[in-house]
């Protein structure tokens, strides 16, 4: 007999903020991730779960000249697939503040700053 694999789901509602040209895009070919662009914790697409307001608000800080747009999103994922850094106690808000410091210690040293 096979082994039996349980994949367990996360199910969420999350926002994404942008510009509005780029909402309208998204709404007509779906979200595409350029993995040339990196974001804070890497490629991939940023979303606020449950939280339409911290959407709005990011639309606003990052696309201050320009007409915004948030979008909202049923999320089904595998919970393996989820990077979630909410949980400041949680193991991968740890992961990220150890990546974190270890690559402003590297731009540190790199540019010879003396702080």
């Amino acid at each position: 007999m096979g082994k039996l694999e349980v994949c367990l789901m996360r199910y969420f509602i999350g926002y994404h903020g942008t510009s509005s040209v780029f909402a309208e895009k998204i709404l007509r070919t779906n979200f595409i991730v350029d993995h040339t662009k990196v974001g804070w914790l890497g490629t991939g697409i940023y979303l606020f779960e449950e939280n339409q307001e911290l959407a709005r608000s990011w639309a606003n800080y990052k696309y201050s000249n320009s007409k915004k747009g948030v979008i909202r999103c049923e999320i089904e994922i595998a919970e393996e697939e989820v990077f979630d850094v909410v949980d400041p106690l949680g193991e991968h808000n740890k992961f990220f503040h150890a990546v974190r410091k270890q690559l402003i210690e590297q731009e540190i040293k790199k540019r010879n700053l003396q702080l």
